[in-house]
């Protein structure tokens, strides 16, 4: 995972970084989260990009286990979890608009 967003921010530059952050994040938050942390301490990623690739990563991985709930579990089980689910991503998208 390193790899691949260190090879695609350097050549796509941030919106790279972000395609990969989607993508792994639909499986796993932990490997860009610290790729992109690698990233940052080595100065190859500002502070604004890393935290914009971690919380791309969080809400890919939200979006895909509540498509997951959505088609595997039942209707109850989907009715408990997006509330919670869908306030945590609404909550990372609203600090992404203000706060970078």
């Amino acid at each position: 995972m390193l790899f691949f967003a260190a090879w695609l921010s350097d050549i796509a530059g941030s919106s790279g970084l972000y395609a990969v952050a989607l993508v792994s994040g639909l499986t796993d938050v932990d490997a860009i989260t610290l790729s992109s942390l690698r990233l940052y301490e080595l100065g190859k990623l500002q502070a604004t990009e890393t935290i914009t690739a971690i919380s791309l990563g969080i809400l890919s991985n939200i979006g895909f286990k509540l498509g997951l709930t959505f088609f595997f579990g039942s209707a109850l089980l989907a009715k408990q979890c997006i509330s919670g689910m869908f306030a945590t991503a609404v909550g990372i998208g609203l600090a992404l608009l203000f706060f970078i």
